[in-house]
Order: C-alpha cells, then sequence, then structure tokens
C-alpha cells in the first residue's frame, strides 16, 4: 500500500493543480494522508471526497465536536469527510491538555 502524505499553506487559495495531483493518486490506487487545516489540507480533503473518500485518512487536531478547534481548523469540511467515508482521527494523538502547537505537530507526526 502506497500513501502520500499531503499538505500545505492554509492560505492556498483554490487551486486545480491539488485537484490534479489528488486525482491521479487515487487514480493509480494510493492513499492520502492529510491535516485538518483551512487551506491545502481542505482542499485535498474536498479532492478526496469528490473522487473516492475511501482513500483518504484525515488527522485532526480536534475533537468530533469541534473542541480544540483553532481559526484555521477545516471543521466543517472534516465532519464531511467523516459523514461520507473518510477515515477521520480526531486529536491523532493527542488530548486537549497539549497547547495547540503541540497538537499539531503530534498530528503531522501521526500521518507520516
Amino acid at each position: 500500500m502506497i500513501i502520500f502524505h499531503l499538505g500545505g499553506s492554509r492560505s492556498l487559495t483554490s487551486s486545480p493543480i491539488v485537484y490534479q495531483v489528488v486525482s491521479r493518486c487515487l487514480a493509480a490506487g494510493y492513499f492520502i494522508n492529510v491535516g485538518c487545516a483551512i487551506g491545502a489540507d481542505a482542499q485535498v480533503i474536498q479532492a478526496c471526497l469528490n473522487s473516492n473518500p475511501a482513500r483518504l485518512h484525515v488527522f485532526a487536531a480536534f475533537t468530533a465536536d469541534g473542541s480544540g478547534r483553532f481559526p484555521g481548523s477545516a471543521i466543517a469540511t472534516v465532519d464531511a469527510a467523516a459523514q461520507l467515508g473518510a477515515q477521520v482521527d480526531y486529536l491523532a494523538p493527542a488530548d486537549l491538555a497539549i497547547p495547540l502547537a503541540g497538537r499539531l505537530i503530534r498530528r503531522s507526526l501521526a500521518a507520516l
């Protein structure tokens, strides 16, 4: 099984390149790991949801009810991923007692 970890800037505006990369990865049978933020993460999630959500694994730094979110969290997009069959690991692998920066680092490490 080949897994790609995709992500990038929270300020990335809509980019057709993201959809092209995700589409080609999924068409080749690869799985996609991604974080939970707005920008690049959210675009990767949306591209997977439009194609094959079962091959998507989202690592979130907040809980399923949104506790621990921050202004850059893509709550609605992550929720949609969970509802459409993607695997979503909430608080991966941390807890709310850990400050946000630590949760984000741990989330990224878990996705690797």
